[in-house]
């Protein structure tokens, strides 16, 4: 039983993970505009 439950904690640390992975590939544009936006600015300069 301890091995089970072992393997679970495992496997819901995996998909917390792949998750959060996910989350930031899906929202990658709106996470960037703000350092885009920085670099921009200096190569304008």
């Amino acid at each position: 039983m301890k091995t089970a439950r072992f393997v679970l904690k495992i496997v819901a640390a995996s998909l917390a993970c792949a998750s959060a992975v996910c989350a930031i590939i899906g929202f990658w544009d709106k996470l960037s505009v703000p350092f885009c936006k920085k670099e921009l600015s200096e190569e304008i300069e």
